[in-house]
């Protein structure tokens, strides 16, 4: 946008939002975007520079910050990102094409997404989960920090043709009685899944009646206890290519399992607190908390009526077995 300015110094603001979207759809990448120069200085630091640098010139949209030493604000751009910015830029020009001429309103430049209501029919999840809030505070966000990495392996996929992560997780907390239902929780289930604040309430009630129904067991509280387990989850969308009738992701999922479990961290201190998990989602599968009121949440072709009659704990059923295989082989 700032370049844009310097280009249009006297335009007004609608102005300006309507030849961001013409110059920046229509710019020459990788060719660089400059506010100034890049200035060499006195400082034993690294400038970019991509004659220099080999690394600099794999940036697909350098965009330059002006300060010394200059670096590139878009280095984590992907193929798949690169193509979804363009299409969006292009759909920014049209819009505001029409605005221009007064046939669209502003507001159709401001509606909201539609990546889970119609973009994808496949999605990616990605689950970090934990048993105790500090040890998930720093495992989600390293597993978070990663998911560009995850999101590159996909690119390299014959049969994927872009892979678009959303840019949030979501964070749940789960109510687990044993081991086996945490293991579901950490494959993805929502089936103990603590809502709002009355649940929570309950928790803690339930927690400070315990001791007293088990002073009579020999004060065994700890195993009856339930454990709270918190997950983030991230959402992946899949465009496969056109004739792609197989998807076996079982390697880039084991290589981005062995990528977040060699951190020294995980190995000295959450190993045994926090886990990862990677799961295929079709669109009709997606949980109900990822819409808002008023959005519509796609539905099984041919399964209408039988959609009807699904219970609460169906929002996010174990996917087929044909379609999860390659993924849950790889755990």
């Amino acid at each position: 946008v700032a370049r844009v300015c310097q280009l249009y110094p006297k335009a007004a603001t609608s102005v300006i939002v309507n030849k961001f979207f013409l110059v920046i759809s229509q710019w020459r990448w990788p060719q660089p975007v400059l506010l100034k120069p890049i200035e060499s200085g006195p400082l034993p630091v690294r400038v970019w520079n991509p004659k220099i640098y080999k690394g600099d010139s794999f940036h697909l949209m350098p965009v330059i910050t002006p300060a010394y030493p200059s670096m590139c604000a878009t280095f984590n751009i992907s193929r798949s990102s690169m193509a979804i910015i363009n299409r969006e830029l292009r759909r920014g020009l049209e819009i505001s094409e029409g605005i221009m001429v007064g046939k669209r309103p502003w507001s159709d430049l401001f509606v909201k997404h539609t990546f889970f209501t119609s973009d994808y029919k496949y999605y990616i999840s990605v689950i970090s989960a934990s048993k105790s809030k500090e040890a998930h505070n720093v495992w989600s966000g390293y597993v978070e920090s990663k998911v560009r990495m995850l999101v590159q392996k996909l690119e390299q996929h014959p049969s994927i043709a872009l892979a678009h992560a959303f840019n949030k997780g979501y964070e749940r907390r789960h109510q687990c009685k044993d081991d086996s239902e945490i293991a579901q929780v950490q494959d993805g289930s929502l089936d103990f899944l603590l809502k709002g604040g009355e649940d929570c309430q309950a928790t803690a009630k339930l927690g400070s009646e315990e001791p007293k129904h088990d002073a009579t067991e020999n004060g065994n509280t700890e195993s009856k206890r339930p454990t709270e387990v918190f997950t983030t989850t991230h959402y992946i969308g899949l465009e496969l290519d056109e004739g792609a009738k197989s998807l076996d992701l079982s390697y880039q999922v084991d290589e981005f399992k062995v990528l977040c479990t060699q951190w020294q961290k995980y190995q000295d201190d959450l190993k045994p607190l926090v886990s990862i998990g990677v799961q295929h989602v079709r669109n009709f599968n997606l949980p109900s908390d990822v819409f808002d009121i008023g959005e519509k949440k796609p539905q099984k072709k041919g399964a209408k009526g039988a959609s009807k009659k699904r219970g609460p704990s169906e929002d996010n059923p174990p996917p087929a077995k044909r379609q999860q295989a390659s993924i849950a082989a790889a755990g």
